[in-house]
């Protein structure tokens, strides 16, 4: 993996950029960050979580993940934007106050979802943001979100929970089916020891 900068022993990050013919996408690693949530909090248990987890906003770790992920992002004026794993719309709100025309989120945390919704209502958002329930490693047909209709799909920390092998897949083709031709994927994750599934 490239190592683009080492900040201090406890945090590091490497971007990862693949090109194919339709896809272009982007993993920004940064295993500290999110560990103290990670190692305990399962599908299930999110909602339980909803209402604090917009605590970690203040965390260096956290600070340092949103600068990154804004670097990574560059221009995104004017773009629409899916997000995958949205939970409370935290990098939601910061693609629309980058610029972005138009956001929808996706997250298998119903609470989670609410907060994003009342939050979003509350700053205003609400004409380009809206939010839907769902487990994102499953089709998403049903929601009708538009094949090839982003030119953005982000995934933060979303690829840091497939359970199996199916999971992962399912959440790459949400992925690939849901972007424009050229567009990009970009997402934070924890690190690769997730994909370590049991044969």
């Amino acid at each position: 993996l490239p190592i683009f900068a080492i900040l201090r022993p406890s945090f590091y990050l490497s971007v990862i950029s693949c090109i194919s013919t339709r896809l272009v996408f982007y993993l920004c690693f940064i295993p500290d960050v999110i560990d103290m949530v990670s190692s305990n909090v399962s599908k299930p248990q999110w909602d339980a979580f909803a209402t604090q987890y917009s605590s970690l906003e203040e965390l260096p770790g956290e600070i340092l993940a949103t600068q990154l992920l804004r670097n990574t992002l560059g221009d995104i004026r004017g773009q629409k934007i899916l997000d995958l794993g949205c939970g409370t719309g935290l990098y939601a709100r910061m693609v629309l106050s980058m610029g972005a025309s138009r956001l929808v989120g996706v997250d298998i945390a119903p609470d989670m979802v609410d907060v994003g919704k009342q939050l979003a209502e509350s700053q205003g958002h609400t004409d380009r943001i809206k939010y839907h329930v769902s487990d994102c490693a499953k089709p998403l047909d049903h929601l009708q979100l538009g094949h090839q209709s982003y030119d953005l799909v982000m995934g933060n920390w979303l690829l840091s929970y497939p359970e199996n092998q199916a999971e992962l897949e399912g959440m790459w083709r949400n992925i690939a089916i849901h972007l424009k031709p050229g567009g990009r994927f970009v997402g934070l994750m924890v690190s690769f020891r997730r994909f370590e599934f049991a044969a």
